[in-house]
């Protein structure tokens, strides 16, 4: 049962984790199949890797060559450093290759809810801090 996100009070106690250690979540599809569909994602989705998650992203691998396929209909939370392209639109706002998006996040996270064996942390130190004006280096501190 997905949660309901206009439904601040809705619990439904089962969630999914979707994580990859590549730094790259991706969505494939045969440019050549005609059809089109909606993709349903109900999860919490983590591009990550060893270290820092620099250019990590969710995208749609053929996104300039597929045609229309509908949206990617996402309830959960996405943890990358990037939302990679998965369609493209014309001026008018018209979907013309790949999908549209439409993600809504899921409250439960911030009450602290997680897909089991979910890399978390709640632990954080700098590691080194640059220049002035220059974001410092965070790594997961030890316990």
């Amino acid at each position: 049962v997905p949660p309901v996100v206009t439904d601040p009070n809705h619990n439904p106690l089962n969630v999914l984790g979707l994580y990859s250690a590549n730094g790259e979540i991706r969505i494939v599809t045969n440019p050549n199949d005609p059809a089109t569909f909606n993709l349903d994602i109900h999860a919490v989705m983590m591009a990550g890797s060893r270290g820092d998650g620099f250019r990590s992203r969710i995208y749609n691998v053929n996104w300039n060559a597929t045609p229309v396929r509908g949206m990617i209909r996402h309830i959960g939370g996405s943890i990358m450093e990037y939302l990679g392209v998965t369609g493209v639109m014309n001026a008018a706002g018209q979907l013309i290759r790949g999908y549209g998006n439409d993600a809504r996040y899921d409250r439960r996270m911030m009450r602290g809810f997680v897909p089991p064996y979910f890399p978390t942390t709640r632990l954080y130190e700098v590691q080194g801090v640059g220049l002035a004006g220059v974001r410092p280096v965070w790594r997961e501190g030890a316990p």
